[in-house]
């Protein structure tokens, strides 16, 4: 029963953070004072996103009754991996979250 609150403060947490982060754009210059710290930070914040995004996808996907445990019986005949749906969609995080941001590692 802890799979709905994991779900919904994992993908709050995203949230809050991009809007704390575009608050702080709006607010102030200290971005565009300190580029190379903000790309890290922007960095770190990506990649807890993304963590946190295939956390939240895991919890709302992964289930304890008993349709989940059925299907899961049916699959079993068929050689695909569990996991494979997840790390496409991780995969799918990856790309959607760092494809927007100019990260300049230099």
């Amino acid at each position: 029963y802890w799979r709905e609150p994991q779900f919904v403060y994992c993908r709050g947490f995203v949230l809050l953070g991009l809007l704390v982060l575009w608050f702080l754009a709006d607010s102030s210059d200290w971005m565009m004072r300190y580029p190379t710290t903000f790309q890290i930070i922007l960095m770190f914040k990506s990649c807890l996103n993304i963590m946190l995004l295939y956390f939240s996808y895991e919890a709302l996907f992964i289930t304890n009754t008993t349709s989940f445990e059925v299907r899961m019986n049916f699959s079993k005949r068929f050689p695909v991996p569990m996991d494979q749906i997840l790390t496409l969609n991780f995969v799918l995080f990856v790309f959607l979250f760092v494809r927007p941001h100019a990260l300049l590692f230099s």
